[in-house]
């Protein structure tokens, strides 16, 4: 009877021991990269997104521009207050980036209000990039960018990330993801 018991208990102990957690299973937890510009919470932003299981893209480049125009339009959205792919004056992001000098294909262009692969995000518990991106994680919509689902932003390998702290502003914390194709 003890014997019996002693091969049970070892059974359960190896079975509970191959079953659980291991170094190779655990989460990574994703490193920004030196080259990624922004702010910290920018930077683990990025490293989040990229570091990704489930990104689909075959590579991801931090582009200066792209960061510039993704702090502006968080910036500008708390200043401005309001919270919307277009600004008040009816552009989209896709002639924001255009304005830097960073060629898109011209069919992004066709509209004032054009919006091809941005991302946004507002609210006052949203002030680390793990809460901000667990959020785009429950959208829809916003996974079907942020990880690349469709071959459309899947070839969008540029990017720029841009947060803002607004205090004052109705919604507090503003969080921009931009990508883009390389330019041509």
């Amino acid at each position: 009877m003890m014997i019996r018991f002693l091969i049970i208990l070892l059974s359960f102990l190896v079975f509970a021991s191959c079953s659980g957690t291991n170094a190779n299973s655990a989460p990574v937890k994703p490193i920004p990269i030196p080259s990624d510009k922004g702010s910290i919470k920018e930077r683990r932003m990025a490293a989040l997104i990229r570091g990704h299981r489930k990104q689909n893209r075959p590579q991801m480049l931090y582009d200066n521009r792209l960061g510039a125009v993704a702090r502006m339009r968080a910036r500008d959205m708390g200043q401005r207050n309001y919270f919307s792919h277009v600004d008040p004056d009816g552009y989209g992001a896709n002639r924001h980036i255009a304005r830097t000098g960073y060629r898109l294909p011209q069919r992004w262009l066709a509209f004032k209000s054009g919006n091809s692969g941005e991302s946004i995000l507002g609210g006052g518990a949203q002030g680390t990039a793990r809460a901000a991106f667990d959020l785009w994680m429950r959208s829809s919509g916003h996974k079907r960018h942020v990880l690349a689902s469709n071959p459309f932003y899947q070839k969008q390998t540029r990017f720029g990330i841009g947060y803002a702290h607004v205090s004052g502003s109705r919604l507090r914390h503003y969080w921009v993801f931009i990508t883009a194709p390389p330019e041509k």
